[in-house]
């Protein structure tokens, strides 16, 4: 196995001890459809120092301000940088839950290449992705009954309100979450 140039493994750490600091390497898709880097404003900012601090959140947000994406870079990092946690995002409409799995996929698909060869992916479809590692996030509509007894350390219910029950999809989602 070849050596780690110092620099790299300085910088990898450096990642994982400090969430932000991953952020100059993750690119998004922006409204436009153009690749770019992710650089969060200050509402994305207060939601990850929120889940930081509180991680059974909920937000009262505005439509396409960017809360999914700053939520998925939050799970992403988490997931990249601990081997076996699981992550389950939830969405009011299959499309969508594919949309905010699009988001993690983009982020890891355009990591640079030392940091996407320490963390590849076992796979990746239109319902998970799952590291090497173990660590997966995977995505379900608010209708699925699949969720429970799967061990998720980390739920995103995204468009909650739009759920078609909310009270039994919320009973499925948190019977599937550790803690």
């Amino acid at each position: 196995m070849a050596r780690l140039d110092p620099r790299i493994a300085a910088e990898i750490v450096r990642c994982r001890d400090e969430p932000r600091h991953l952020d100059r390497h993750l690119k998004i898709v922006n409204k436009e459809g153009r690749l770019i880097p992710y650089r969060p404003h200050d509402c994305q900012r207060a939601i990850s120092d929120m889940l930081d601090t509180r991680p059974w959140s909920f937000v009262l947000k505005a439509r396409r301000v960017g809360c999914s994406t700053e939520i998925s870079r939050w799970i992403f990092h988490r997931v990249l940088f601990a081997p076996h946690l699981q992550a389950v995002v939830l969405a009011h409409l299959d499309e969508s839950a594919q949309e905010i799995l699009r988001i993690h996929q983009t982020f890891h698909d355009h990591l640079p290449e030392p940091l996407r060869t320490l963390f590849p992916l076992r796979k990746s479809n239109t319902q998970e992705i799952l590291f090497a590692h173990g660590g997966r996030i995977r995505v379900a509509s608010a209708r699925t009954e699949k969720l429970r007894s799967s061990g998720y350390q980390i739920v995103h219910a995204s468009e909650v309100a739009q759920y078609p029950d909310v009270k039994k999809m919320m009973r499925s989602a948190f019977s599937a979450a550790d803690g």
